[in-house]
Protein backbone atom coordinates (compact mmCIF):
# COMPACT_ATOMS: atom_id res chain seq x y z
CA UNK A 1 0.00 0.00 0.00
CA UNK A 2 1.19 3.51 -0.73
CA UNK A 3 2.28 5.55 2.23
CA UNK A 4 0.52 8.84 2.79
CA UNK A 5 3.59 11.05 2.85
CA UNK A 6 5.85 9.72 0.15
CA UNK A 7 8.35 12.57 0.39
CA UNK A 8 7.55 15.96 1.86
CA UNK A 9 9.85 17.68 -0.60
CA UNK A 10 10.96 16.89 -4.10
CA UNK A 11 14.68 16.95 -4.77
CA UNK A 12 14.22 19.59 -7.43
CA UNK A 13 15.78 23.00 -8.06
CA UNK A 14 14.23 25.89 -6.18
CA UNK A 15 12.77 23.64 -3.48
CA UNK A 16 13.04 25.18 -0.05
CA UNK A 17 13.26 22.87 2.95
CA UNK A 18 10.33 22.95 5.37
CA UNK A 19 12.62 22.01 8.24
CA UNK A 20 16.18 22.68 9.33
CA UNK A 21 17.59 20.44 6.58
CA UNK A 22 20.08 21.92 4.15
CA UNK A 23 18.46 23.53 1.06
CA UNK A 24 18.43 21.43 -2.07
CA UNK A 25 21.31 22.30 -4.40
CA UNK A 26 19.61 24.14 -7.30
CA UNK A 27 22.52 23.48 -9.66
CA UNK A 28 22.30 19.68 -9.61
CA UNK A 29 22.82 18.37 -13.13
CA UNK A 30 23.22 21.86 -14.63
CA UNK A 31 26.76 22.66 -15.73
CA UNK A 32 26.85 25.95 -17.66
CA UNK A 33 30.42 25.31 -18.82
CA UNK A 34 29.15 22.32 -20.82
CA UNK A 35 26.39 24.36 -22.40
CA UNK A 36 28.51 27.19 -23.77
CA UNK A 37 28.24 30.82 -22.72
CA UNK A 38 25.89 31.81 -19.92
CA UNK A 39 22.55 33.05 -21.26
CA UNK A 40 22.22 36.79 -20.88
CA UNK A 41 19.74 38.41 -18.53
CA UNK A 42 16.98 39.79 -20.76
CA UNK A 43 16.26 43.50 -20.97
CA UNK A 44 13.00 44.70 -19.47
CA UNK A 45 11.82 48.12 -20.65
CA UNK A 46 8.42 48.10 -18.98
CA UNK A 47 7.28 49.39 -15.63
CA UNK A 48 8.99 47.90 -12.58
CA UNK A 49 6.84 46.77 -9.67
CA UNK A 50 7.86 46.37 -6.04
CA UNK A 51 6.16 44.20 -3.43
CA UNK A 52 6.20 44.96 0.32
CA UNK A 53 8.36 41.87 0.87
CA UNK A 54 11.12 43.17 -1.41
CA UNK A 55 10.50 41.55 -4.82
CA UNK A 56 11.22 43.71 -7.85
CA UNK A 57 9.76 42.60 -11.17
CA UNK A 58 8.67 43.67 -14.62
CA UNK A 59 6.78 41.92 -17.38
CA UNK A 60 8.49 40.46 -20.44
CA UNK A 61 5.10 39.19 -21.71
CA UNK A 62 1.54 39.32 -20.41
CA UNK A 63 -0.95 36.47 -20.28
CA UNK A 64 -4.66 36.75 -20.91
CA UNK A 65 -6.00 34.70 -18.01
CA UNK A 66 -7.45 35.87 -14.73
CA UNK A 67 -6.80 32.87 -12.48
CA UNK A 68 -3.76 33.19 -10.25
CA UNK A 69 -2.29 30.00 -8.76
CA UNK A 70 -2.63 29.65 -5.01
CA UNK A 71 -0.48 28.02 -2.38
CA UNK A 72 -0.30 24.29 -2.94
CA UNK A 73 -1.25 24.49 -6.62
CA UNK A 74 0.87 22.65 -9.17
CA UNK A 75 2.23 24.82 -11.99
CA UNK A 76 4.22 24.34 -15.18
CA UNK A 77 6.95 26.94 -15.68
CA UNK A 78 10.05 27.75 -17.67
CA UNK A 79 12.81 29.68 -15.94
CA UNK A 80 16.44 30.73 -15.94
CA UNK A 81 18.26 31.99 -12.85
CA UNK A 82 21.30 34.22 -12.40
CA UNK A 83 23.31 35.72 -9.60
CA UNK A 84 23.64 39.51 -9.80
CA UNK A 85 26.97 39.22 -11.63
CA UNK A 86 25.17 37.61 -14.58
CA UNK A 87 26.29 34.04 -13.91
CA UNK A 88 23.53 31.53 -14.67
CA UNK A 89 23.11 28.75 -12.10
CA UNK A 90 19.94 26.95 -13.26
CA UNK A 91 17.57 26.80 -16.21
CA UNK A 92 14.70 24.67 -17.45
CA UNK A 93 15.51 25.88 -20.96
CA UNK A 94 18.82 24.00 -21.15
CA UNK A 95 19.15 20.18 -20.91
CA UNK A 96 19.99 19.18 -17.36
CA UNK A 97 21.85 16.12 -18.63
CA UNK A 98 23.42 15.41 -22.02
CA UNK A 99 20.79 14.16 -24.44
CA UNK A 100 17.90 14.92 -22.06
CA UNK A 101 14.85 16.51 -23.65
CA UNK A 102 14.26 20.14 -22.70
CA UNK A 103 10.84 20.60 -21.15
CA UNK A 104 9.20 22.97 -18.65
CA UNK A 105 9.45 22.24 -14.94
CA UNK A 106 6.51 21.43 -12.67
CA UNK A 107 6.41 22.68 -9.08
CA UNK A 108 3.99 23.17 -6.21
CA UNK A 109 3.62 26.58 -4.67
CA UNK A 110 4.57 26.48 -1.03
CA UNK A 111 7.36 23.99 -1.64
CA UNK A 112 9.67 26.58 -3.24
CA UNK A 113 11.79 29.45 -2.04
CA UNK A 114 9.64 32.27 -0.69
CA UNK A 115 10.37 34.61 -3.60
CA UNK A 116 9.10 32.05 -6.09
CA UNK A 117 6.03 31.26 -4.02
CA UNK A 118 5.08 34.93 -3.90
CA UNK A 119 5.92 35.75 -7.52
CA UNK A 120 3.88 32.88 -8.92
CA UNK A 121 0.77 33.93 -6.98
CA UNK A 122 1.00 37.31 -8.76
CA UNK A 123 1.11 35.73 -12.23
CA UNK A 124 -1.46 34.23 -14.57
CA UNK A 125 -0.77 31.67 -17.32
CA UNK A 126 1.04 33.36 -20.17
CA UNK A 127 2.86 35.84 -17.94
CA UNK A 128 6.62 36.06 -18.24
CA UNK A 129 8.49 38.19 -15.73
CA UNK A 130 12.00 39.25 -14.86
CA UNK A 131 12.19 39.27 -11.07
CA UNK A 132 14.93 40.14 -8.59
CA UNK A 133 14.59 38.18 -5.34
CA UNK A 134 16.39 39.42 -2.22
CA UNK A 135 18.42 36.88 -0.29
CA UNK A 136 15.96 36.65 2.59
CA UNK A 137 13.35 35.37 0.12
CA UNK A 138 15.85 33.02 -1.53
CA UNK A 139 18.58 31.00 0.24
CA UNK A 140 19.44 33.52 2.93
CA UNK A 141 22.60 33.44 5.01
CA UNK A 142 23.47 29.85 4.10
CA UNK A 143 23.22 30.28 0.34
CA UNK A 144 23.30 27.13 -1.74
CA UNK A 145 26.92 26.22 -2.49
CA UNK A 146 28.79 26.11 -4.72
CA UNK A 147 27.11 28.62 -7.05
CA UNK A 148 24.89 30.65 -4.71
CA UNK A 149 26.78 32.33 -1.92
CA UNK A 150 25.56 33.62 1.43
CA UNK A 151 23.11 36.54 1.33
CA UNK A 152 22.92 36.40 -2.47
CA UNK A 153 20.12 38.16 -4.32
CA UNK A 154 18.96 36.28 -7.42
CA UNK A 155 17.46 37.20 -10.79
CA UNK A 156 14.97 34.95 -12.58
CA UNK A 157 13.31 34.98 -15.97
CA UNK A 158 10.08 33.11 -15.12
CA UNK A 159 7.29 32.10 -17.50
CA UNK A 160 4.07 30.55 -16.18
CA UNK A 161 2.60 28.17 -18.76
CA UNK A 162 -0.25 26.56 -16.86
CA UNK A 163 -1.83 25.74 -13.52
CA UNK A 164 -2.00 21.95 -13.66
CA UNK A 165 -3.77 21.17 -10.43
CA UNK A 166 -5.40 23.19 -7.68
CA UNK A 167 -4.91 22.31 -4.04
CA UNK A 168 -7.80 22.50 -1.56
CA UNK A 169 -7.94 26.13 -0.48
CA UNK A 170 -8.02 27.35 3.10
CA UNK A 171 -11.31 27.93 4.90
CA UNK A 172 -11.20 29.59 8.31
CA UNK A 173 -12.31 27.43 11.22
CA UNK A 174 -15.60 28.84 12.54
CA UNK A 175 -15.75 30.75 15.77
CA UNK A 176 -17.36 28.88 18.66
CA UNK A 177 -20.37 31.21 18.73
CA UNK A 178 -21.01 31.14 14.97
CA UNK A 179 -23.80 29.25 13.17
CA UNK A 180 -21.21 27.20 11.28
CA UNK A 181 -19.86 25.83 14.57
CA UNK A 182 -23.04 23.82 14.99
CA UNK A 183 -21.96 21.53 12.14
CA UNK A 184 -18.70 20.50 13.81
CA UNK A 185 -18.45 16.80 14.66
CA UNK A 186 -16.22 15.46 17.42
CA UNK A 187 -14.05 12.52 16.38
CA UNK A 188 -11.54 10.46 18.36
CA UNK A 189 -8.61 11.98 20.29
CA UNK A 190 -9.80 15.57 20.00
CA UNK A 191 -10.04 15.66 16.18
CA UNK A 192 -12.90 17.87 14.93
CA UNK A 193 -14.59 17.62 11.54
CA UNK A 194 -16.73 19.87 9.34
CA UNK A 195 -18.33 18.37 6.25
CA UNK A 196 -18.34 21.17 3.69
CA UNK A 197 -19.76 18.94 0.96
CA UNK A 198 -21.00 15.43 1.69
CA UNK A 199 -20.26 13.86 -1.70
CA UNK A 200 -22.25 11.10 -3.33
CA UNK A 201 -22.19 7.34 -3.76
CA UNK A 202 -20.52 4.67 -1.68
CA UNK A 203 -17.53 5.51 0.55
CA UNK A 204 -14.07 4.03 0.17
CA UNK A 205 -13.71 0.32 0.95
CA UNK A 206 -11.36 -2.56 0.27
CA UNK A 207 -12.76 -2.65 -3.27
CA UNK A 208 -13.21 1.08 -3.84
CA UNK A 209 -10.24 3.42 -4.24
CA UNK A 210 -10.61 7.10 -3.34
CA UNK A 211 -8.37 9.76 -4.82
CA UNK A 212 -7.59 12.29 -2.11
CA UNK A 213 -6.20 15.82 -2.24
CA UNK A 214 -5.23 17.54 0.99
CA UNK A 215 -3.61 20.70 2.25
CA UNK A 216 -2.49 21.63 5.75
CA UNK A 217 -2.63 25.14 7.23
CA UNK A 218 -2.18 26.90 10.52
CA UNK A 219 -5.33 28.21 12.19
CA UNK A 220 -4.36 31.71 11.07
CA UNK A 221 -4.37 30.56 7.43
CA UNK A 222 -0.64 30.19 6.83
CA UNK A 223 0.14 27.46 4.32
CA UNK A 224 2.12 24.53 5.71
CA UNK A 225 1.90 21.56 3.38
CA UNK A 226 0.06 20.04 0.44
CA UNK A 227 -0.16 16.42 -0.50
CA UNK A 228 -1.89 14.66 -3.32
CA UNK A 229 -0.13 11.60 -4.68
CA UNK A 230 3.33 13.15 -4.47
CA UNK A 231 1.97 16.26 -6.15
CA UNK A 232 -1.23 14.67 -7.52
CA UNK A 233 -4.14 12.75 -5.98
CA UNK A 234 -3.24 10.17 -3.36
CA UNK A 235 -4.83 6.76 -3.09
CA UNK A 236 -6.84 6.00 0.02
CA UNK A 237 -7.56 2.30 0.47
CA UNK A 238 -7.52 0.13 3.58
CA UNK A 239 -6.45 2.72 6.15
CA UNK A 240 -8.31 0.74 8.80
CA UNK A 241 -5.62 -1.96 8.63
CA UNK A 242 -2.81 0.41 9.55
CA UNK A 243 -1.23 0.44 12.97
CA UNK A 244 -1.29 3.49 15.19
CA UNK A 245 2.16 4.52 13.98
CA UNK A 246 1.59 3.57 10.34
CA UNK A 247 1.06 6.00 7.55
CA UNK A 248 -1.03 7.89 6.70
CA UNK A 249 -1.42 10.10 9.75
CA UNK A 250 -3.63 8.14 12.16
CA UNK A 251 -6.45 10.68 12.32
CA UNK A 252 -7.21 10.02 8.66
CA UNK A 253 -8.59 6.58 9.42
CA UNK A 254 -11.56 8.27 11.06
CA UNK A 255 -12.37 9.99 7.76
CA UNK A 256 -13.11 6.73 5.90
CA UNK A 257 -16.91 6.94 6.35
CA UNK A 258 -16.85 10.41 4.76
CA UNK A 259 -14.69 9.46 1.75
CA UNK A 260 -17.29 9.76 -1.00
CA UNK A 261 -16.87 11.15 -4.50
CA UNK A 262 -17.02 14.95 -4.41
CA UNK A 263 -16.75 15.21 -0.63
CA UNK A 264 -14.98 18.23 0.87
CA UNK A 265 -13.91 18.11 4.51
CA UNK A 266 -12.31 20.50 6.98
CA UNK A 267 -10.52 18.90 9.91
CA UNK A 268 -8.96 20.52 12.97
CA UNK A 269 -6.21 18.26 14.27
CA UNK A 270 -4.44 18.52 17.64
CA UNK A 271 -0.67 18.94 17.44
CA UNK A 272 -0.10 15.47 18.89
CA UNK A 273 -1.77 13.84 15.87
CA UNK A 274 -0.88 16.21 13.05
CA UNK A 275 1.92 16.70 10.58
CA UNK A 276 4.12 18.50 13.11
CA UNK A 277 4.07 15.37 15.30
CA UNK A 278 6.13 13.56 12.65
CA UNK A 279 7.97 16.20 10.67
CA UNK A 280 9.77 19.39 11.75
CA UNK A 281 7.57 21.75 9.71
CA UNK A 282 8.77 25.24 10.58
CA UNK A 283 5.58 26.99 9.47
CA UNK A 284 3.51 25.17 12.13
CA UNK A 285 4.10 26.50 15.67
CA UNK A 286 4.92 23.93 18.33
CA UNK A 287 1.78 22.67 20.05
CA UNK A 288 -0.56 24.33 17.54
CA UNK A 289 -3.66 22.82 16.00
CA UNK A 290 -3.57 22.14 12.27
CA UNK A 291 -6.36 22.84 9.79
CA UNK A 292 -6.60 20.21 7.06
CA UNK A 293 -8.62 20.79 3.90
CA UNK A 294 -9.42 17.46 2.25
CA UNK A 295 -11.17 16.63 -1.01
CA UNK A 296 -12.13 13.31 -2.60
CA UNK A 297 -12.48 13.94 -6.36
CA UNK A 298 -13.37 10.35 -7.20
CA UNK A 299 -14.14 7.01 -5.57
CA UNK A 300 -13.98 4.12 -8.04
CA UNK A 301 -13.76 0.34 -8.07
CA UNK A 302 -10.96 -1.33 -10.04
CA UNK A 303 -11.79 -5.05 -10.26
CA UNK A 304 -9.23 -7.61 -11.34
CA UNK A 305 -9.24 -7.62 -15.18
CA UNK A 306 -9.42 -10.80 -17.20
CA UNK A 307 -6.50 -11.88 -19.32
CA UNK A 308 -7.02 -11.03 -22.98
CA UNK A 309 -4.80 -10.41 -25.99
CA UNK A 310 -6.70 -8.21 -28.44
CA UNK A 311 -6.97 -9.29 -32.07
CA UNK A 312 -4.46 -7.73 -34.47
CA UNK A 313 -7.09 -5.40 -35.92
CA UNK A 314 -7.76 -4.00 -32.42
CA UNK A 315 -4.11 -3.22 -31.78
CA UNK A 316 -2.11 -0.17 -32.80
CA UNK A 317 1.61 -0.76 -33.32
CA UNK A 318 4.09 2.05 -32.67
CA UNK A 319 7.42 2.55 -34.42
CA UNK A 320 9.22 0.83 -31.54
CA UNK A 321 7.10 -2.32 -31.82
CA UNK A 322 4.82 -1.68 -28.84
CA UNK A 323 1.25 -2.82 -29.46
CA UNK A 324 -1.67 -1.36 -27.57
CA UNK A 325 -5.45 -1.13 -27.47
CA UNK A 326 -7.20 1.67 -25.58
CA UNK A 327 -9.88 0.22 -23.32
CA UNK A 328 -11.07 3.52 -21.87
CA UNK A 329 -10.24 7.06 -22.90
CA UNK A 330 -9.04 9.29 -20.08
CA UNK A 331 -9.78 12.98 -19.65
CA UNK A 332 -6.99 14.22 -17.38
CA UNK A 333 -3.29 14.89 -17.88
CA UNK A 334 -1.08 12.76 -20.10
CA UNK A 335 2.24 11.89 -18.42
CA UNK A 336 5.68 12.64 -19.75
CA UNK A 337 8.70 10.41 -19.31
CA UNK A 338 9.83 12.64 -16.43
CA UNK A 339 6.60 12.13 -14.46
CA UNK A 340 5.70 9.73 -11.70
CA UNK A 341 2.36 7.99 -12.20
CA UNK A 342 -0.15 6.12 -10.05
CA UNK A 343 -1.52 3.03 -11.81
CA UNK A 344 -3.44 -0.18 -11.24
CA UNK A 345 -2.11 -2.97 -13.42
CA UNK A 346 -1.98 -6.70 -14.07
CA UNK A 347 0.64 -8.52 -16.15
CA UNK A 348 0.66 -11.91 -17.87
CA UNK A 349 2.76 -13.96 -20.19
CA UNK A 350 1.15 -14.69 -23.56
CA UNK A 351 -0.04 -18.09 -22.28
CA UNK A 352 -2.12 -16.34 -19.60
CA UNK A 353 0.13 -16.98 -16.61
CA UNK A 354 0.02 -14.02 -14.22
CA UNK A 355 3.35 -12.69 -12.93
CA UNK A 356 2.36 -9.42 -11.21
CA UNK A 357 -0.83 -7.57 -10.30
CA UNK A 358 -1.56 -4.50 -8.19
CA UNK A 359 -5.25 -5.40 -8.63
CA UNK A 360 -4.64 -8.58 -6.65
CA UNK A 361 -2.77 -6.63 -3.97
CA UNK A 362 -5.66 -4.17 -3.67
CA UNK A 363 -3.51 -1.04 -3.97
CA UNK A 364 -2.29 0.97 -6.98
CA UNK A 365 1.44 1.47 -7.42
CA UNK A 366 3.39 4.70 -7.88
CA UNK A 367 6.53 4.72 -10.01
CA UNK A 368 8.65 7.11 -12.11
CA UNK A 369 8.23 6.43 -15.82
CA UNK A 370 11.99 6.60 -16.35
CA UNK A 371 12.46 3.60 -14.04
CA UNK A 372 10.24 1.02 -15.70
CA UNK A 373 10.66 -1.15 -18.79
CA UNK A 374 10.70 0.85 -22.06
CA UNK A 375 7.30 -0.49 -23.11
CA UNK A 376 5.76 1.05 -19.99
CA UNK A 377 7.61 4.33 -20.39
CA UNK A 378 6.27 4.65 -23.92
CA UNK A 379 2.83 3.16 -23.36
CA UNK A 380 1.76 5.19 -20.34
CA UNK A 381 2.49 8.39 -22.27
CA UNK A 382 -0.24 7.35 -24.73
CA UNK A 383 -2.89 7.56 -21.99
CA UNK A 384 -4.52 10.31 -19.96
CA UNK A 385 -5.56 10.19 -16.33
CA UNK A 386 -8.63 7.99 -16.00
CA UNK A 387 -7.72 5.98 -19.10
CA UNK A 388 -6.99 2.27 -19.44
CA UNK A 389 -5.24 0.17 -22.07
CA UNK A 390 -3.89 -3.26 -22.88
CA UNK A 391 -0.21 -3.31 -23.83
CA UNK A 392 1.49 -6.12 -25.71
CA UNK A 393 5.17 -5.52 -25.06
CA UNK A 394 7.83 -7.35 -27.09
CA UNK A 395 10.88 -8.63 -25.24
CA UNK A 396 13.13 -5.82 -26.46
CA UNK A 397 10.80 -3.31 -24.76
CA UNK A 398 10.39 -5.50 -21.69
CA UNK A 399 13.00 -7.62 -19.95
CA UNK A 400 14.93 -8.61 -23.07
CA UNK A 401 17.16 -11.59 -22.45
CA UNK A 402 16.89 -11.27 -18.70
CA UNK A 403 14.98 -13.68 -16.51
CA UNK A 404 12.87 -12.69 -13.51
CA UNK A 405 10.46 -15.06 -11.79
CA UNK A 406 8.39 -16.85 -14.42
CA UNK A 407 9.46 -14.33 -17.06
CA UNK A 408 12.03 -16.11 -19.21
CA UNK A 409 14.45 -14.51 -21.70
CA UNK A 410 12.71 -13.26 -24.84
CA UNK A 411 9.23 -13.17 -23.27
CA UNK A 412 6.46 -11.01 -24.70
CA UNK A 413 4.43 -9.39 -21.90
CA UNK A 414 0.76 -8.48 -21.76
CA UNK A 415 -0.46 -5.76 -19.39
CA UNK A 416 -3.82 -4.25 -18.51
CA UNK A 417 -3.19 -0.79 -17.03
CA UNK A 418 -5.50 1.76 -15.37
CA UNK A 419 -3.80 5.19 -15.23
CA UNK A 420 -5.15 6.85 -12.08
CA UNK A 421 -2.99 9.96 -11.70
CA UNK A 422 0.06 11.82 -12.95
CA UNK A 423 2.63 13.65 -10.86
Amino acid sequence: MLSFLLAPLLAAPLSAACSEAEPVDPTAGFVPAQQGEDPEIPECDGEEFNTPSGLKYCYLARGNGEDHPGMGDTVRVDYTGWTLDGKSFDSSRIPRFPGRKVEPAEFQLGMLIDGWNEMLTLMVPGDRVLVTIPSDLAYGEKGSPPNIGPNAALVFDMELHAVLDSAPSFVAWPAAESEEAASIEKLDAGVELRVLEAGTGEPVSDERVAMMKSSCWTESGKFAFVHSFVQQPQMVATWRTLGATGQPLPFMRSLLPYAKAGARLQVRVPSSLGLKSRFPIDTIPDGANEIWMIEFPTVDAYPMPEFRIPADEELTTTASGLKYAVVREGSGRAPKASNTVLAHYSGWLTDGRSFDSSHKRGAPAAFPLRRVVPGWTEGLQLLKEGGAAIFVIPAELGYGNRSTGIITPGSTLVFYVDLLAVQ
